[in-house]
């Protein structure tokens, strides 16, 4: 297993990390607390961070790892970026709101990370294998029907969820850049997602909405209020 920082390690060893498909509530009170109290320093074990706004979707990852989903949409929503397009497609996936997730992994594109979560995909999951690359429109469709009653592919969907996660949350490690002890930024042309458990740590939480709503992303062709 990889080590990010001692906050982070500690935070993957939890037990039910990325369990649901689409969660509604966080999956402790006790966790949550703990990810919001952490600062930067924390989170990243006292290494320099070069890229801030890669850093705050590390912070969004473990709110998102920990099924604090209106928290990690809130980091998501202010970054910028394909990498930030991505993470906000997963967030809208596990909401539920599968259309607004294909919209923004359209925005994202393809990133240096999915031929190796295509790799670790393919080992077990005969539908990834078939496809060229990973495939977040693919996962984003089964979820879709599982949600809807086709249940018997559940814990493979959930083993491809926990893939996905841990590849990107890896590479919005790796492209924030910490100086220290760990590895600085990763050459776009070097894919390097290790499917791993590592975990950075997140600032306070942004202030949501009024009412706790957030906006949901409309669709393209539709009179559509910001994608949020």
């Amino acid at each position: 297993m990889k080590s990010y920082s001692d906050f982070i390690d500690r935070i993957f060893l939890q037990d039910g990390l990325l369990a649901k498909l689409t969660p509604t509530e966080p999956l402790s009170t006790a966790l949550l607390l703990r990810v919001r109290g952490a600062d930067d320093a924390v989170v990243s074990g006292g290494k320099t961070i070069e890229h801030a706004g890669n850093f705050a979707l590390v912070r969004g990852g473990l709110f998102y790892a920990i099924d604090a989903l209106d928290e990690a949409h809130a980091f998501f929503q202010d970054a910028k970026g394909d990498l930030a397009a991505y993470c906000h497609g997963m967030l809208h996936r596990r909401e539920g709101d599968f259309d607004n997730a294909r919209y923004w992994y359209r925005r994202a594109g393809v990133l240096p990370c999915f031929a190796a979560l295509h790799r670790v995909a393919s080992e077990f999951s005969a539908d990834m294998a078939r496809q060229a690359n990973w495939d977040p429109y693919l996962l984003t469709g089964e979820c879709e029907q599982a949600r809807h009653g086709a249940e018997e592919s559940l814990a493979q969907l959930v083993r491809l969820q926990r893939v996905e996660f841990d590849g990107v949350f890896d590479y919005c490690w790796r492209q924030s850049a910490l100086l220290g002890r760990w590895p600085g930024r990763v050459a776009d042309d070097q894919p390097q997602c290790l499917i791993e458990q590592r975990l950075p740590r997140l600032h306070p939480v942004p202030g949501r909405r009024a009412g706790g709503m957030r906006e949901r992303h409309d669709l393209e062709g539709v009179p559509a209020k910001s994608h949020r």
